[in-house]
């Protein structure tokens, strides 16, 4: 895997690079404003790029809670598309870069295509990226491979985009197509794909592994590869992007990534021209976020986060400066170093945990979440755990139940529920004649200085399980 040239940006270098990314896609449809494409597609992916980067400069760089992630992914996605190949250039020739003018209209066409745009940027970035390397030429026929590389007995390469929400399994269909494309334009050659997985952009990565979304195509590609099938195919290289989040409630610093793994046939038709190095790609663009001053105090919305909803309670409660972002929670919960998972009749809790050791204190990630069949599990709170006499972290990330009684211990208040008190009820049936809202009594403390959680149900009595309360000011003083 790669992870190469790093891009730093401060603000006022960061809207200068906006600016400059604005033009890029101006140019590119010979569009100011892409006003003309706008209103022939105005849900054309270059229009809501567009838009999102010139909102982001019309603010100064400033954003709030609600706009950031989403900002932040498409600001990170499209320095990395445009690093290898959009530079300054006239706008009236932008494409003067692609000498063949009959490869130049085939790209100039196929970006006015709503459905096409993304996969006909990722061609050119990898154009870019190998014509920094070697010879490389665009292709300009839909029937051929996307790039010809090398000068000297060169091999095909194909481009191939896997979107959200494709199964597994496509990706062999997509090595499939590339084989025959390759073969066609060499018969007793063999070549490149070249294939990028899109990801939601809801999941921030916390460490270097191969994330859980990605594996799987990885692991299809390695089957594909071995089976004997496909021999046209030398090489695949698989990319995606991923980025770490780090900060505070004043400023935020992103780190986004394109990485790489290199899979090689282990009985190609014939060995390419090229080394198999050429294919390992790897670019990193990090920039920091000022927050609007608000933002401490607004209210936060629940979002989806793809296979799980971030609620409100979650994003309100844990993800407080220096606590839990809604990311590392998606994260945690989509790919947990160990899960705990309690049936409760309709409903279960899932408890998961994660050791971390990207910030300046390692700790555990516990993420509590509720399934219910045919609905989206639901985050609903999140704790950091750092180091204690009680039990060490290597042990709260491998039980997660452990993980939850270390949470109550440290900062648990004792609560009733009807005739039952302690830091955790798990199962309580109350009058209906009782107002849900007096159904969890914190004791010794006033009601707002905990954080509440509990699932209620109501038949012909109230249903309290899984009940507890945290000490909110004791959790944030241990964030630090």
């Amino acid at each position: 895997m790669s992870v190469t040239p790093t891009f730093d940006y401060d603000t006022p270098s960061l809207l200068v690079e906006l600016q400059r990314q604005l033009a890029i896609l101006e140019a590119m449809f010979g569009d100011p404003g892409l006003t003309t494409l706008r209103q022939r597609s105005p849900g054309h992916p270059a229009v809501e790029r567009f838009d999102r980067l010139k909102g982001f400069v019309a603010a100064g760089g400033t954003l709030d809670a609600a706009s950031e992630l989403d900002l932040a992914v498409e600001v990170g996605s499209t320095f990395i598309d445009h690093m290898t190949w959009a530079g300054d250039r006239a706008p009236e020739d932008y494409w003067a870069v692609i000498p063949d003018p009959a490869a130049r209209a085939f790209v100039e066409g196929r970006i006015q295509d709503p459905n096409m745009f993304h996969d006909v940027v990722s061609e050119l970035f990898w154009w870019g990226a190998l014509t920094e390397k070697t010879s490389s030429t665009l292709g300009e026929d839909a029937g051929m491979p996307d790039l010809k590389v090398g000068d000297v007995a060169p091999c095909w390469a194909d481009v191939k985009r896997i979107h959200i929400g494709t199964g597994t399994t496509r990706i062999r269909e997509v090595i499939k197509k590339a084989n025959q494309q390759i073969k066609r334009a060499d018969a007793s050659g063999a070549g490149a794909a070249l294939i990028h997985i899109e990801r939601h952009g809801q999941r921030a990565s916390l460490d270097d592994r191969i994330p859980n979304d990605v594996s799987p195509f990885v692991d299809e590609v390695r089957t594909a590869l071995g089976s004997g099938f496909f021999r046209s195919v030398a090489h695949v290289a698989v990319t995606w992007d991923d980025y770490f989040v780090i900060g505070d409630v004043q400023a935020t610093l992103y780190a986004f990534r394109r990485r790489t793994v290199v899979l090689e046939h282990p009985t190609p038709r014939s060995k390419p021209n090229v080394p198999t190095g050429i294919w390992d790609v790897g670019f990193t663009a990090v920039f920091l976020v000022h927050h609007r001053a608000e933002q401490a105090v607004r209210r936060l919305q629940a979002l989806d986060a793809g296979d799980a909803i971030i609620t409100d309670l979650f994003r309100n409660e844990s993800e407080v400066p220096g606590g839990i972002r809604s990311t590392h929670a998606a994260e945690v919960f989509a790919d947990p170093q160990a899960l705990d998972r309690f049936e409760l009749d309709d409903v279960a809790v899932v408890l998961a945990t994660r050791k971390l050791s990207m910030e300046k204190r390692p700790h555990v990630a516990l993420i509590l979440a509720t399934e219910q069949p045919s609905s989206k599990p639901l985050i609903f709170l999140g704790f950091k755990l750092g180091a204690a006499d009680d039990v060490d972290l290597d042990a709260l990330a491998e039980k997660p139940v452990l993980a939850f009684q270390a949470t109550l211990r440290r900062f648990g208040l004792p609560i009733q529920v009807g005739s039952q008190a302690g830091l955790f009820i798990p199962d309580e049936t109350v009058s209906s004649d009782l107002p849900q809202t007096e159904l969890v009594k914190i004791l010794g403390s006033p009601a707002e200085s905990g954080i509440l959680a509990a699932i209620v149900t109501l038949n012909s009595l109230w249903r309290v399980r899984w009940a507890f309360a945290i000490d909110r000011a004791k959790y944030r003083r241990s964030l630090g």
